[in-house]
C-alpha cells in the first residue's frame, strides 16, 4: 500500500486530483477524513517543486486555489490545515508573493495565522525543505520578511499559547532576518531589531516565564553584530 500511494504522489494528475478531492470542506467519516488528509500532504510535497509543476499562466491561480482550501479546512482536521499551509507557503514563496496573513473580517484562525508566519522562515534558507534555486524569488522573499517583521513580532508576541513555542518562533525569525540581510546588504539592519523593541516588555515577559527557551534568541541578538 505504502508503495501505490508513493506512486500516485509522483503521477501525473495527482496534483487535480488531491484539489477535488479536499474542494468539498471536511469530510465526516473516517475513511474520508484519512483521504483528505494523504491528498494534503501530497499537495505539500508536490509544492516544493511548484514553479516547474505549474506553467507560469496558472500559477497565481492555482495558489488562489490552495488559499481557498486552506480557509475551507481551518475548522477541520489540524493535520489536514497544517498540509495545506505548508503547500500554499511554498506557492507564496514560488511565485514572489508571500505576505503575511491578513488581520480583520474574516481573518483566518489564530493558530492557523502563526503556522503562515513560521513557516516561511524554515522553508526559505533550507535547500532540503524548499529547493528555492531561482535567487530573484529568495531575494523577493528576503525583501518580503523584512518588511513583515514587524507584524510577526506583533502576532507571535500577543498570541494566546504557551511562552515556548512563541519564543521558538520569534528565535526563527531573527535567524532568518539575520540570512535575508546577508543578501541586501544596503538594507538597514537595525530595522527587526527596532521592530523586537517596540515589543521589549512583552518579549522581556515571556523570557522570564521560560528561560531556557529564550536562548536562541539571545544568540541571534549576539550574532547580530557579525552583520
Amino acid at each position: 500500500a505504502a508503495k501505490w500511494l508513493t506512486k500516485f504522489q509522483r503521477a501525473e494528475g495527482a496534483w487535480e486530483i488531491c484539489i477535488e478531492a479536499l474542494r468539498p470542506g471536511p469530510l465526516p467519516s473516517c475513511d474520508e477524513e484519512l483521504v483528505q488528509e494523504f491528498c494534503a500532504q501530497t499537495l505539500a510535497r508536490l509544492a516544493r517543486s511548484f514553479a516547474s509543476r505549474h506553467h507560469l499562466s496558472v500559477q497565481h491561480a492555482q495558489r488562489d486555489l490552495l488559499a481557498a482550501l486552506l480557509e475551507q479546512h481551518v475548522a477541520g482536521q489540524r493535520t489536514v490545515w497544517k498540509q495545506l499551509a505548508l503547500a500554499l507557503t511554498c506557492a507564496y514563496l514560488w511565485t514572489g508573493t508571500w505576505v503575511p496573513p491578513s488581520r480583520g473580517y474574516g481573518e483566518l484562525p489564530e493558530q492557523v495565522r502563526r503556522e503562515l508566519l513560521t513557516l516561511p522562515v524554515d522553508l526559505l534558507f533550507c535547500d532540503r525543505a524548499l529547493p528555492l534555486d531561482d535567487p530573484r524569488l529568495r531575494q523577493a522573499a528576503a525583501v518580503a520578511l523584512l518588511e513583515a517583521c514587524g507584524t510577526a513580532f506583533e502576532e507571535l508576541l500577543l498570541a494566546d499559547g504557551d511562552d515556548a513555542a512563541c519564543l521558538a518562533s520569534v528565535g526563527g525569525w531573527l535567524g532568518a532576518l539575520r540570512r535575508a540581510l546577508r543578501l541586501m546588504p544596503a538594507c538597514d539592519a537595525t530595522k527587526p531589531l527596532q521592530a523586537l523593541a517596540g515589543h521589549g516588555v512583552l518579549l522581556l515577559s515571556r523570557a522570564h516565564a521560560k528561560p531556557a527557551e529564550s536562548a536562541e534568541i539571545a544568540l541571534q541578538l549576539a550574532r547580530w553584530q557579525q552583520l
